[in-house]
């Protein structure tokens, strides 16, 4: 019957509704994610950048030290 039809494209309507709010959930998780691991991969740059530097303090002090004898 018409109402029968009616129903179905209801029930129809909301589960495609439900899925697109799920995708759009999905998307917007992915690009968090994304930004997330970008700020990660910055902040582990820094850091093989500060231990680049203190490596190269740490030889200039043995370097020096090195010149004293005890």
């Amino acid at each position: 019957s018409i109402q029968q039809l009616e129903q179905s494209q209801q029930t129809l309507s909301e589960a495609i509704s439900n899925v697109s709010a799920v995708s759009q959930e999905s998307s917007a998780t992915s690009e968090q994610v994304a930004s997330l691991s970008n700020e990660q991969l910055g902040i582990s740059e820094g850091l093989v950048a500060l231990a680049e530097g203190l490596e190269k303090v740490s030889n200039d002090l043995k370097e020096t030290l090195s010149r004293f004898k005890i």
